[in-house]
């Protein structure tokens, strides 16, 4: 991903805690009581803490709108298709240009006929011959001549 994007995603990620602490911190700190009318400042922190939190999923959207542009642009993810065009009641399908359905014939036609080559039991190869021992060594522990 870009610094960009990072970067917008670090501040989300610090603006919805900041947001989050502001909502929570009158009653964490115990500056207002557990009933009764709120304070001007609890009001306050809390119209605040939801701003921030309002802050911060934009950024996220933004965020991830960012990276997804980027992955778009690196050819990690396809461009969105365009819808088909509805004309008359029916919808119009997209004309495949021929040359990509022929490339992908041509691709399918060569993976069947490699597997079907591996599939084959004539051409596999022969069993291993048995590892042949030194006379010399066989009655020797560790396998040393002296």
């Amino acid at each position: 991903m870009t610094l960009r994007a990072v970067l917008a995603l670090a501040w989300s990620f610090v603006m919805g805690l900041a947001g989050g602490w502001l909502i929570l911190s009158p009653w964490a700190v115990g500056q207002q009581p557990g009933s009764g009318a709120w304070t001007p400042v609890t009001t306050a922190q809390v119209r605040t803490g939801a701003a921030l939190l309002v802050l911060a999923v934009i950024g996220l959207v933004l965020a991830i709108l960012e990276g997804v542009s980027v992955l778009r642009k690196a050819g990690v993810l396809a461009a969105r298709a365009p819808s088909p065009q509805r004309t008359g009641g029916r919808s119009v399908a997209r004309e495949q240009p021929e040359s990509s359905t022929e490339d992908l014939d041509r691709a399918l036609i060569s993976l069947a006929t490699t597997l079907a080559a591996d599939f084959d039991p004539s051409r596999r190869p022969a069993a291993p011959e048995p590892a042949r021992t030194d006379a010399r060594q066989e009655g020797r522990p560790g396998g040393r001549s002296d």
